[in-house]
């Protein structure tokens, strides 16, 4: 996957994140997400990160991140940027 990620930027990459399924849809995701966000803005050029599953998309865009890379493994996957 390294060859996917942004090169010559100052990024924090974003791996296994997520919300136990009986609390989905709580704001905890959306809580979390918000304080990433004000913590590396400043400190980052950009977070990175990764999913194969297409409902998280929406999630991810309402925070600024935008598809910058799509990979065909048998599955799409998709490769999200949000720029700080």
């Amino acid at each position: 996957m390294q060859m996917y990620l942004p090169k010559n930027i100052d990024y924090i990459h974003l791996w296994f994140i997520g919300v136990d399924v009986n609390s989905q849809g709580s704001s905890i995701g959306s809580a979390f997400m918000n304080k990433i966000i004000n913590y590396y803005s400043g400190k980052k050029q950009a977070i990175c990160l990764e999913t194969l599953t297409v409902i998280n998309l929406s999630f991810y865009e309402k925070f600024g991140f935008k598809i910058y890379h799509e990979e065909d493994f048998g599955f799409r996957f998709y490769f999200l940027i949000h720029y700080l």
